[in-house]
């Protein structure tokens, strides 16, 4: 029990960490060889590109998560 315990709180910061932007290229979008009028007309980022397929299955990959920790706990209580 102790390690589905553990094993469910290291998933809930790994979403907790996925949802935190930490990308390092937004705060500084600038060259040395670029302008400063160049960066005045900078303004936005381009279109995103298309999400990532596995952004579909999420909560499907939870519940099978939810059902192999299950599994595996009463599969260690059947032992002892």
């Amino acid at each position: 029990m102790k390690k589905a315990l553990i094993a469910s709180f290291i998933l809930c910061s790994f979403f907790a960490l996925s949802q935190k932007n930490s990308n390092i290229f937004t705060d500084d979008n600038t060259t040395y060889s670029e302008s400063q009028v160049e960066q005045e007309t900078m303004v936005e980022p381009g279109n995103p590109g298309n999400p990532a397929p596995i952004d579909n299955y999420i909560p499907a990959l939870m519940v099978i998560s939810i059902l192999i920790i299950i599994y595996s706990s009463k599969k260690e209580i059947k032992k002892n």
